[in-house]
């Protein structure tokens, strides 16, 4: 997955200069979590990272407002994207 840090630092909402320290802070590392739930979920519903990724780039949630998850996690709304997963992975979505 290419991503600036400025992007990656937008996604995860926390400021890009978190992302510039060897060491990130528990509270950075936390940031972290969602977005990779989230990943690890598209991963296993698309059958592989890359398609994940590019599901996770591109792809609108349509019952969430045609935004991608990425936009999604950037706006705050990490638990829809992961209720969103939860019902892909249950076959309610297909």
């Amino acid at each position: 997955m290419t991503i600036s840090k400025a992007e990656l630092a937008r996604t995860v909402r926390v400021q890009p200069s978190a992302l510039s320290r060897d060491n990130l802070s528990a509270a950075t590392q936390a940031a972290f979590d969602p977005l990779l739930n989230i990943l690890e979920s598209a991963t296993k519903v698309a059958g592989n990272e890359e398609r994940a990724v590019t599901w996770f780039n591109h792809y609108p949630i349509v019952p969430m407002g045609r935004l991608p998850a990425i936009a999604h996690l950037a706006y705050g709304d990490a638990e829809g994207v992961k209720e969103f997963m939860d019902l892909t992975q249950d076959g309610v979505y297909s």
